[in-house]
């Protein structure tokens, strides 16, 4: 299993559920969310089935990118 694509679903899971508590700090953590599922898919790829993890690396992709839309949008209404 690939460790980057561990951490790109870990930081992408406190990201979310930071959201509601601390939108600034989730924005922090999901961008290294989605750059460790893009390097980490990378690695898995170039690897030619010697990695596993592809699957976890889309959903950090996934659940990295979705909190950073969503924190995006909660940071523009904390300031309003």
């Amino acid at each position: 299993m690939n460790p980057r694509a561990m951490l790109s679903v870990g930081l992408g899971v406190v990201a979310f559920a930071l959201l509601v508590v601390q939108p600034f700090l989730s924005l922090l953590l999901s961008l290294p969310a989605l750059t460790t599922s893009v390097h980490a898919r990378r690695e898995i790829a170039a690897a030619g089935g010697a990695q596993r993890g592809f699957d976890l690396a889309g959903a950090g992709l996934a659940v990295g990118s979705a909190t950073l839309l969503l924190s995006i949008v909660a940071v523009f209404l904390d300031l309003l």
